[in-house]
């Protein structure tokens, strides 16, 4: 069952269960408005072009990025914040279903 926890303008954030690994994610719709399953936590990313992994920011942009060095902090200036996308994540995110 999916719980809405928190709204962010028409975007909404649901927890739920990913059925393939059980690990607990959220939702965000995209611009588009496809909802696209995420990690639970926000983190802090240096957009590239075509090395990254996809994130979504809140506001349902989908950015390519890599992570920044744990002892960084956001500056606002060239990094992001984004979740990033369960697919990129889940340990099963390439299998079919059976």
């Amino acid at each position: 069952m999916v719980q809405y926890v928190q709204s962010v303008g028409k975007r909404f954030l649901a927890l739920a269960i990913c059925k393939r690994c059980g690990k607990e994610i959220k939702f965000v719709k995209t611009k588009k408005g496809k909802w696209l399953p995420v990690e639970q936590e926000m983190v802090v990313i240096t957009p590239v072009e075509k090395i990254g992994k996809p994130y979504i920011t809140e506001d349902g942009q989908m950015v390519y990025g890599l992570p920044t060095a744990p002892d960084c902090c956001y500056t606002g200036i060239s990094d992001i914040k984004a979740y990033l996308c369960h697919f990129a994540n889940c340990l099963y995110s390439g299998k079919q279903n059976k």
